[in-house]
């Protein structure tokens, strides 16, 4: 792999954490949430997507979301998007 096309892919993972970032701060949870989604699948290892499950627990985790004492529900879903990403990409062709 060359350089240019390394520091592409560097650009277009900080773009996307960029918008993720924004979306979580200033658009609806579903919105960043499906963005997270995506991430996990396009991009190769994108463990972001626990970090910004933590900024969304943060921000939009209250008592309404609460599973039998568990609060960290879109942490969960961002760890739950990893790995179904990694399995995605193993299961169709177009990632590999």
């Amino acid at each position: 792999m060359d350089a240019k096309c390394s520091n592409r892919k560097f650009y277009e993972r900080i773009a996307a954490d960029i918008a993720i970032l924004f979306s979580a701060l200033f658009l609806p949870w579903w919105s960043a949430l499906f963005l997270i989604f995506l991430g996990a699948l396009f991009f190769k290892n994108f463990y972001e997507a626990f970090f910004f499950g933590l900024l969304l627990d943060a921000l939009y985790g209250t008592e309404a979301i609460n599973f039998h004492g568990f609060r960290l529900f879109f942490t969960a879903l961002g760890l739950f998007f990893i790995f179904f990403g990694k399995m995605m990409k193993k299961k169709v062709r177009f990632f590999a």
